[in-house]
């Protein structure tokens, strides 16, 4: 069984596609979430594919974009901006940059998360909250915010992998924070920067 994914792997999938459907149109998505926002907003004769991850979507484009024979497949990248913004990161002419597109994101930015709460959460327990706390949304951000720095450092330095730094190792579920110097020196193990300042 294939776990992942290899950008050869991808560059065949679509040489398969082109051989059975030469006018086929390519959108490279990072992942499957993309592919399911996308789905159903499409026309159906675009052919998604999943890259696993943004870098390998570049890589895959770049490698499309530089050989002759395969200059001629109409293809289009699509990526999350992540710290692009931040690094000054270069994305090929044809991969286009988005805001995020994750769940979490769009509810924090509609607003609708006081809607799912009144609707779904113990309404003593969400006034409780939010007189200890603050509003939620601004509660959220300030919790998730050193996940982000780390994040964008990480973006800015090493670029150490992080699959295996997860916030929910630090979260405290007796009042709903997240140890922030644990989860600091774990970034500092895992090579996100030397130490911290």
């Amino acid at each position: 069984m294939i776990c992942t994914r290899e950008v050869g792997d991808i560059i065949s999938e679509i040489n398969m596609t082109v051989a059975a459907e030469p006018r086929a149109v390519f959108w490279l998505l990072e992942g499957v979430t993309d592919i399911k926002f996308f789905k159903p907003r499409i026309e159906q004769s675009t052919t998604l594919i999943e890259c696993n991850g943004k870098y390998k979507l570049i890589e895959v484009i770049k490698r499309l974009n530089s050989v002759k024979t395969l200059q001629n497949i109409v293809v289009m990248g699509l990526v999350d901006n992540d710290y692009d913004w931040l690094t000054g990161f270069r994305l090929p002419e044809n991969v286009v940059s988005t805001e995020p597109r994750d769940l979490e994101g769009v509810l924090l930015r509609a607003n609708c998360i006081d809607n799912v709460l009144a609707e779904y959460a113990n309404a003593t327990a969400v006034n409780h909250f939010i007189k200890v706390n603050g509003p939620i949304v601004d509660a959220i951000l300030k919790r998730a915010m050193i996940f982000g720095k780390i994040r964008a450092v990480n973006s800015l330095t090493t670029k150490a992998s992080l699959k295996e730094f997860k916030p929910i190792q630090f979260f405290n579920k007796e009042n709903w924070t997240y140890d922030e110097d644990r989860a600091l020196t774990r970034a500092v193990k895992l090579g996100v920067c030397m130490r911290i300042a």
